[in-house]
């Protein structure tokens, strides 16, 4: 259904550049209008349990605002949802307890399977 959650804080730290989060506030916005404007409409309130919104991928607009002198930037973060993998159900194998006898313990060549 190309839908994932995502927890943007994860990027945090890149998005801030060194810059200290205790005095920069971070937040998540669906437009980059909403960014710029920042206020709190658009703003998405659950930024740890994000669920993007389909097709992927996805922008999320980021103002990191300092909080003394009001200066602001605006990036973006890219949400991508990649598709599930194509399970193959393998062959099975088998192998005679030759090695050391009874020991139920044997050594599998697993690339024989490719």
């Amino acid at each position: 259904d190309q839908i994932a959650q995502f927890d943007l804080t994860e990027a945090e730290m890149d998005i801030l550049n060194g810059e200290d989060p205790t005095t920069h506030t971070v937040r998540y916005y669906n437009t980059q209008a909403n960014a710029v404007v920042g206020t709190t409409v658009g703003e998405i309130n659950n930024p740890n349990a994000y669920s993007n919104i389909p097709p992927s991928p996805q922008v999320i607009w980021v103002r990191v605002e300092d909080q003394v002198t009001g200066c602001f930037s605006i990036t973006n973060l890219t949400l991508i949802v990649n598709e599930l993998p194509v399970l193959i159900q393998l062959p099975g194998l088998e192998l005679c307890d030759a090695i050391t006898l009874d020991d139920q313990i044997e050594v599998f060549d697993l690339t024989s399977l490719a």
